[in-house]
C-alpha cells in the first residue's frame, strides 16, 4: 500500500533526524564539558604552577599578580600628581609605555613585584628564625573589610573587584595565605625598625653630617631683571630693616602693597629642599652669618636676586625624622644581606629586567 509505505519512510526519516539531533546534543555537551575542564585546568595551573622562583620558593601566577597589581596601586597613590610627568597612564596598556630605553612600565612593575616578593620571603623566614610571632587575624579582617568597602564604593561585586585589583585568577580564598604573609612581614618590619631606633648620640652625629638637609633658613630676597639695579640696591643695604624698606622703594607700583603690608621679601623656616638651585649654594654656605648680603644670578630665569641672610637654625622636631631615617637605613642594610640568599629565577621569560641586567653585565 502506497500510504503505508510513505508512512513507514516518514517514520524512518523522523527516527534518523532524532538520532542526529541526539548526536549533536552529545557533541555540544562534550564540547561544553571540555571547555569547562580546560578552564579549571588552566585555573589550577595558574594557581599552582611556578611562575617565577625566589630562592627555594615557587611563586604562582596568582601570588605574583597580587604583588604586581599592588605595586601599581602603591605607585599611583604615592605619585598621583606626577604620573603625567612620568609619561604614565595606568588606564592604558603598560607594556606599550616606556619606563626606560630597555624597559616598559609593565617591566618596571614586574621588577618591583619580584623584588618585593624576594624581600617578603626573606623576612618571613627571618621572622621564624628569630622566634617572632604575631596573630594577623584582626589585621586580616580589617584588610578584607577594606576590600569590601572599596568594592561597594565602586559599585562592583567583590568577585569582580578581586580580579580587577589583584589579577584575573584572584579570589579572597586564593589570596588569603598571601595577604596573611604580607601582614605578618609588615609587622615584623615594624619590629625591626623599632629594634634599630638610634640613641641621642647617633641622631646628633647624623645631623652633624647632614646639616644642610635638616637646618632651616630665614632670609630676604628681592628680584630684578637687570644686574645693575640689583647691585644698586645691594650697596644701599645696611641691615634687615633697610632691606625691607628698599624693597618697597624698588618695587613696581603693582607690587608695592605686598612689600609694605605683607613683608613679601622675608622667607622663614626654609628647608634646603625648598631653596632654588640659584640661591642654595650661597645660603647654605657654612660661613654665612647674620647680615651677609649678595647678588646671585638666576640664569635659568634671566633674573638677579638680592639676598640677605637672617638666620640658620635646627628645629628639634627633626629629631624624629632623623631617627626614622637612621632606623630605616639600618633595616634596609639588614634586608640587603638577607635577600642575598633568595635569588630570583625566571625560567619562563616573565621578568625582562633580569635579561637586561645580564646583557649589561656581559
Amino acid at each position: 500500500d502506497k500510504k503505508v509505505l510513505a508512512r513507514k519512510k516518514q517514520q524512518e526519516k523522523e527516527k534518523r533526524e532524532k538520532q542526529i539531533f541526539k548526536g549533536c546534543l552529545v557533541v555540544v555537551a562534550l564540547a561544553i564539558i571540555a571547555g569547562i575542564a580546560a578552564y579549571f585546568v588552566a585555573d589550577y595551573r595558574n594557581e599552582h604552577a611556578t611562575y617565577i622562583k625566589v630562592g627555594d620558593y615557587e611563586i604562582s601566577r596568582t601570588e605574583y599578580d597580587y604583588y604586581y597589581n599592588t605595586a601599581i596601586t602603591n605607585f599611583e597613590s604615592n605619585y598621583s600628581q606626577y604620573l603625567s610627568y612620568f609619561g604614565l597612564d595606568t588606564s592604558k596598556d603598560l607594556s606599550e609605555q616606556q619606563y626606560s630605553d630597555d624597559l616598559s612600565w609593565a617591566d618596571y612593575f614586574a621588577q618591583t613585584a619580584a623584588e618585593t616578593i624576594q624581600q617578603t620571603k626573606a623576612l618571613k623566614d627571618d621572622a621564624a628564625n628569630a622566634g617572632f610571632s604575631y596573630d594577623v587575624t584582626e589585621d586580616y579582617n580589617s584588610y578584607i573589610d577594606g576590600i569590601k568597602q572599596s568594592a561597594s564604593q565602586e559599585s562592583m561585586s567583590e568577585k569582580k573587584y578581586y580580579k580587577t585589583k589583584f589579577g584575573q585568577y584572584a579570589t579572597e580564598s586564593k589570596l588569603k595565605s598571601t595577604i596573611e604573609e604580607y601582614l605578618l612581614v609588615s609587622k615584623y618590619y615594624e619590629q625591626l625598625t623599632t629594634d634599630n631606633t638610634p640613641d641621642a648620640s647617633e641622631i646628633s652625629a647624623y645631623y652633624e653630617q647632614n646639616k644642610d638637609q635638616y637646618d632651616s633658613i630665614d632670609y630676604r630676597m628681592m628680584t630684578f631683571d637687570d644686574e645693575n639695579t640689583a647691585n644698586e640696591m645691594l650697596a644701599k643695604i645696611t641691615d634687615e630693616e633697610s632691606f625691607k624698606n628698599l624693597c618697597i622703594t624698588y618695587a613696581s607700583d603693582d607690587d608695592k602693597d605686598k612689600y609694605t603690608s605683607e613683608d613679601a621679601s622675608l622667607t622663614t623656616g626654609a628647608a634646603s629642599s625648598s631653596l632654588s638651585s640659584a640661591n642654595s649654594t650661597w645660603l647654605l654656605d657654612a660661613a654665612r652669618t647674620a647680615g651677609d648680603k649678595t647678588v646671585v644670578e638666576d640664569s635659568a630665569n634671566s633674573k638677579y636676586n638680592v639676598l640677605y641672610f637672617v638666620n640658620r637654625y635646627y628645629d628639634d622636631s627633626n629629631d624624629s625624622k632623623i631617627s626614622s631615617t637612621i632606623s630605616q637605613n639600618k633595616v634596609s642594610e639588614y634586608i640587603e644581606n638577607l635577600i642575598a640568599g633568595y635569588t630570583i629565577t625566571d625560567d619562563n621569560g616573565h621578568l625582562k629586567y633580569l635579561t637586561v641586567e645580564t646583557e649589561a653585565a656581559e
